[in-house]
């Protein structure tokens, strides 16, 4: 068998037995092993048999409709996390990811650093989630022991001491107090 025998071959699975573009590679490389290795022949020539297509596959696209679907069954973190994609555009691993100083309250932009090519980008940080991330963030800090501020004599009492801890918190997290 020379190089015309082996590229009939090989053009004879992609046209009579439509076999895959990987199926037509792996067998090309089973000859070449075969010639190489086992029979110690050289198969020096280009060999170029009739290439299989490949199958081209249109993306499947979510509606919206279905997306809010998806969304709606999510619970806790994980529907944050899918929302932020949804919403900001993010892929799985920017979303994982994540660290909160990338996070832009006030110019509402979530900053990706490392993103697919190693390129940094900017998006938006979805309106619909922002109190949502906000109370994540500071249940996570409490649970933690931080997120407790000191809070002057003079401001208890103009606003409620609950609120007040609320909103400071959020808005200037602290480490845990000491004792």
């Amino acid at each position: 068998m020379g190089k015309t025998e082996i590229e009939s071959f090989l053009s004879y699975l992609a046209e009579k037995c439509q076999v895959s573009a990987s199926t037509q590679k792996q067998a090309l490389n089973a000859i070449v092993f075969l010639y190489k290795r086992v029979l110690f022949i050289p198969v020096d020539q280009t060999l170029e048999p009739v290439r299989a297509r490949k199958q081209r596959r249109i993306p499947v696209v979510l509606s919206q409709q279905e997306t809010q679907a998806v969304l709606y069954n999510l619970q806790g973190t994980y529907r944050l996390m899918a929302s932020l994609m949804y919403g900001g555009g993010l892929r799985l691993m920017e979303c994982i990811r994540l660290r909160v100083k990338e996070i832009d309250f006030s110019r509402g932009k979530l900053y990706i650093h490392m993103a697919k090519g190693g390129k940094e980008r900017a998006t938006l940080l979805p309106k619909s989630i922002r109190d949502e991330l906000v109370l994540q963030l500071h249940s996570t800090d409490q649970a933690e022991g931080f997120g407790t501020v000191y809070i002057p004599p003079a401001l208890l009492r103009i606003i409620p001491v609950q609120q007040h801890r609320t909103l400071l918190a959020i808005s200037l997290p602290i480490a845990k107090p000491v004792h």
